[in-house]
């Protein structure tokens, strides 16, 4: 467990609620230390003998090393201290964290997966207890906190002001973690001026140099693994815009606009139906969908128009997001055994209690099927970046459903906060946005994966 504070050993800033469920798509292990792995499984194991920490950095006498799992060709990162592993840590989560707490899941030495909570406001200490009642009840909830022997802890006395930031929220979670039966492995902050380990009830004096976490190797070797460098606060950040872009762009879209205004083809018309009475232009905008993802780069401008143009539109937005995680054929397949008058026309937000005529789903409750598994994150990553270079070169006021779509890639992804970034520039274009409404909704829950993930993990 892990601290990244932006204030020093003697200051302290708020922060606001926010909190993602994250799965490393890369492998940490480690020797007498540390092991972190790259398909991680929420599980905390009970049985892990109690830390003795004899000192703020718990070190063996291995070396840190980093090698490739011959079975999963992963990279395997040994981290043999406190400090290996602070430097590890972003290629854990992906990204670099500030005023975060930060819990990484351990089975054995291995460590798994991590879930980050924006720390509580520093001079609100009244708030401490809820916000480790929520982090317990995840943990309960996930199957990543085990049912361990509860044991209590002698009473202390009241301490002075400690020099060290959080140490009395560490403090907290130290009696909270034993009175549930669950061994920490580790606990530490990390402070503009400093670091330390708060894993015993002795204070830290002085903070040590964040010197030693840059010195590590396992800074070097996470790099070249493939580590982010990325702020937490970058993350969802859209691309800078090109006018030349921008300009292409729009002329494209102004077109497809006349095209369509004219009754003309155009990927997002709804009429013409093949034989099987499917609209034609759902296979034609999946394969739209398609070519801008299995390519590199930017789309080319006129590609860009259709996804802008399909966004807008509640049909070609959810054939257009199914698309993007499948293959075009699979798409026009699926819409064919649902019947078109089925799926097509499909409510937003409605449950299937409230569904009439033809329709007994709506499109949330299909997304929250969706959720049930887990995509590829490379797929995701791409795209994000298509959607991000579309959505900065698309006109403001057409902007919406493109920020529903890129929340909701977010969300799958385990990245709640930052889909709650994007759909608040959604909001602010058009607050009544009924897409980005639908996907709020789908935000306020983690994706279902990750729970399921841990229920099998802990199976």
């Amino acid at each position: 467990m892990r601290w990244a504070a932006e204030h020093g050993f003697r200051s302290a800033l708020p922060a606001g609620p926010s909190a993602e469920c994250l799965l490393s798509s890369t492998n940490f292990c480690g020797q007498p230390g540390f092991r972190l792995p790259c398909r991680p499984a929420w599980r905390h194991d009970t049985r892990l003998p109690r830390p003795v920490p004899a000192r703020a950095d718990r070190r063996s006498s291995a070396q840190p090393s980093a090698s490739v799992d011959p079975g999963t060709h992963r990279t395997i990162l040994r981290c043999n201290s406190t400090a290996d592993f602070l430097a590890a840590l972003p290629f854990l989560t992906g990204f670099r964290a500030t005023n975060s707490l930060v819990i990484v899941l351990f089975s054995g030495r291995r460590a798994g997966s991590a879930m980050r909570v924006d720390l509580p406001d520093p001079n609100a200490p009244e708030t401490f207890g809820s916000m480790l009642d929520c982090i317990v009840e995840i943990l309960h909830r996930t199957g990543a906190g085990r049912p361990g022997r509860p044991s209590s802890s002698p009473p202390t006395a009241p301490s002075p002001r400690p020099p060290a930031p959080w140490w009395r929220f560490a403090r907290q979670i130290r009696l909270r973690f034993r009175r549930e039966g669950w061994p920490l492995r580790d606990l530490a902050v990390i402070a503009p001026d400093g670091w330390a380990g708060l894993l015993t009830d002795r204070m830290p004096q002085r903070g040590r140099p964040l010197a030693e976490i840059d010195a590590s190797p396992m800074t070097a070797r996470a790099t070249a693994a493939g580590a982010s460098s990325d702020s937490f606060e970058e993350l969802g950040r859209l691309p800078e815009p090109s006018a030349r872009r921008a300009a292409a762009v729009t002329a494209r879209l102004a077109e497809l606009d006349r095209r369509a205004a004219a009754g003309g083809d155009d990927a997002n018309a709804t009429a013409g139906r093949g034989t099987s009475g499917t609209p034609i232009w759902v296979g034609g905008l999946a394969r739209v969908a398609n070519a801008c993802l299995d390519g590199e780069g930017a789309p080319e401008p006129l590609l860009v128009a259709r996804l802008i143009r399909a966004s807008e539109q509640t049909d070609p937005w959810l054939v257009l997001l199914l698309a993007s995680i499948s293959r075009a054929d699979f798409v026009v397949d699926l819409v064919e055994q649902a019947a078109p008058r089925r799926f097509l026309g499909a409510p937003i937000d409605t449950g299937a209690e409230s569904g009439s005529g033809d329709h007994d789903w709506s499109i949330r409750t299909l997304l929250q099927v969706l959720a049930r598994e887990r995509i590829d994150t490379t797929r995701l990553r791409r795209l994000i970046e298509v959607l991000g270079d579309a959505t900065v070169h698309a006109p403001r006021a057409r902007r919406p459903g493109l920020f529903a779509l890129l929340a909701w890639a977010w969300w799958m992804r385990g990245m709640s906060s930052v889909a709650s970034r994007v759909l608040a520039e959604s909001q602010g274009i058009d607050a009544e946005h009924a897409l980005s409404l639908m996907v709020a909704r789908l935000v306020a829950e983690p994706p279902s994966w990750t729970l399921r993930a841990a229920v099998e993990a802990v199976s």
